[in-house]
């Protein structure tokens, strides 16, 4: 009973906010709007069974469209009654009916990594991470702004998020030594993978990266691993020397390959900044779990006199060569390879806009980003690693509870069960990073949008902040650790809704006029 209030308390919060968030957008906004435009219009064609029509405008497969249909055809059936699919109707679909799939989905990935832990002897999550993690990926600001509209990001993320959950449970029909224990299943769920990764490609073109480098980069993994022995990491300077000695090469596909609609705006090219803007923006986003783990650190170092704080901080700070070539690279990336989209600087509805016209107000702020980039990016990367079972156990470690054991048998028991189990392969970091990247450097245009995906498995993979029972303290020491592990996860969801509050709020309130289209109010977007 205690892990179903949880998931009951959180699913219908975010539910709650998303009705909240549909009725005022269908209350001020009832007509489509930008995008929208495009996606209903094609959504309307397709009710009225015009499946030849097709807006040369739209670059995104049909599947929303698709799905569109199917739920209204349903609606239709159950209650007998004929739908019209206005704007509004199409965005209840999108928020109502798939945000809701979405939460469902999200408490099923951490439900089956948390049996799959579990059957290893890893550190398990509670309940309320469980919950509150769920949500606030839910409230990821540009996912739940973007839920409320008739845009296709949602369904996109929806699917490739079943594939992931598909695989899952495909890996738990394969035991420690490769051997499938249940041929017939393991058949369904691989059959299940492929109709998954079709389907991916009929929302976005891009999730070919995700369904296909991703997942089948974590396969090929998965069964070398079997045959070999074991190496866990996450160190930045590790992963740019396996991805150096593993000698990949990878092959961006032909430029025209999985562009739709508009090619002369969205023709595919080699833009490789954008894999420098995707670390603020995972900065900006996630900063209460990127930065907790560090500031625990700190803190147990200064507030508590723990000699043994600074070595294991620094520790995990690359070396000064590493640092200064990779600073290097970025710096001659944004000189040789800054683009500059046309619709960037001619749109000034969305939030990027300000932010290139800040980078361009002068020649060398651009190359000044540089170690912001680059702090980002480590930072981030690092989270992967930051278990955060050695940081309860330092802060376990100063109470009563723990007052039997030595510092020392403590740490070398910790360091055993959290390296070798919690924290994040080099070769899963690895692949993320090369689908991540083959998604975003053939976009020339900077969107908040594209980065979705990318954050949403980012966040799922974080080390959980959890604790083995064993370790857990007792008497006055439980609520003081049940804050320091909640905290973080309440720090991002008081975080996110702080900024869907101010994004909502002026894209609602704060409308203005552009002198070229008087009488038709413009809004603030992401």
């Amino acid at each position: 009973m205690d892990h179903i209030i949880p998931h009951v308390c959180t699913t219908l919060l975010a539910a709650r906010l998303m009705v909240y968030w549909l009725g005022k957008i269908n209350a001020i906004l009832p007509n489509p709007y930008l995008d929208e435009v495009f996606h209903v219009r094609q959504a309307q064609a397709y009710w009225n069974h015009r499946w030849q029509q097709w807006d040369p405008k739209i670059t995104t497969p049909p599947g929303l469209y698709i799905v569109s249909y199917a739920v209204a055809s349903l609606s239709t059936a159950l209650f007998g009654k004929p739908v019209e699919l206005s704007a509004s109707i199409l965005r209840c679909i999108n928020g109502l009916v798939l945000f809701n799939i979405l939460q469902l989905t999200l408490r099923r990935f951490f439900s089956l990594r948390q049996t799959l832990m579990l059957e290893k002897g890893e550190v398990g999550i509670s309940s309320w991470s469980i919950s509150l993690s769920a949500l606030n990926i839910c409230l990821f600001p540009p996912l739940f702004f973007f839920s409320g509209l008739y845009y296709t990001d949602l369904a996109a993320l929806l699917v490739v998020l079943e594939a992931c959950n598909v695989d899952l449970e495909r890996s738990s029909f394969v035991d420690g030594h490769g051997a499938v224990k249940g041929s017939l299943r393991m058949t369904l769920k691989y059959l299940s993978l492929v109709v998954l990764g079709l389907a991916a490609l009929v929302f976005r073109q891009t999730n070919i990266f995700w369904v296909a480098v991703f997942l089948g980069g974590l396969q090929v993994v998965n069964t070398l691993r079997s045959r070999s022995t074991e190496c866990r990491c996450s160190d930045i300077q590790r992963i740019a020397r396996g991805s150096w000695e593993l000698k990949q090469l990878y092959d961006p596909p032909a430029a025209a390959a999985y562009i739709e609609g508009h090619k002369e705006f969205h023709s595919a090219g080699l833009h490789l900044p954008q894999m420098l803007y995707i670390w603020p923006y995972f900065m900006f986003f996630s900063w209460p779990i990127i930065l907790y783990p560090w500031a625990l650190k700190v803190w147990n170092y200064i507030g508590q006199s723990n000699p043994q704080g600074l070595t294991q901080l620094t520790s995990k700070i690359p070396r000064l060569g590493i640092m200064l070539s990779i600073l290097v690279v970025m710096t001659l990336v944004v000189h040789l390879n800054t683009i500059v989209h046309p619709f960037t600087l001619a749109d000034n509805r969305h939030y990027v806009f300000y932010v290139f016209r800040l980078l361009l107000r002068h020649p060398m702020i651009k190359y000044a980003a540089a170690p912001v980039y680059l702090l980002c990016g480590w930072t981030t990367i690092a989270a992967f690693n930051f278990p955060s079972a050695d940081i309860f156990a330092e802060q376990i470690s100063m109470t009563p509870a723990q007052g039997n054991e030595s510092e020392e048998s403590q740490r070398a028991q910790n360091k055993g069960s959290v390296s070798n189990k919690s924290s994040t392969r080099t070769s899963f970091v690895l692949i993320w990073l090369i689908s991540t990247s083959l998604s975003l450097i053939t976009a020339p245009l900077v969107e908040p949008r594209y980065f979705i995906i990318p954050w949403v498995i980012w966040r799922l993979h974080i080390a959980p902040l959890s604790r083995k029972k064993k370790d857990r303290p007792a008497n006055e020491a439980t609520v003081r650790s049940s804050v320091l592990e909640l905290l973080p996860l309440l720090t991002e969801t008081a975080w996110y809704l702080l900024i869907n509050l101010g994004t909502g709020y002026v894209f609602l309130y704060r409308g203005f006029d552009w002198p070229q289209e008087p009488g038709k109010t413009q809004r603030f977007m992401w």
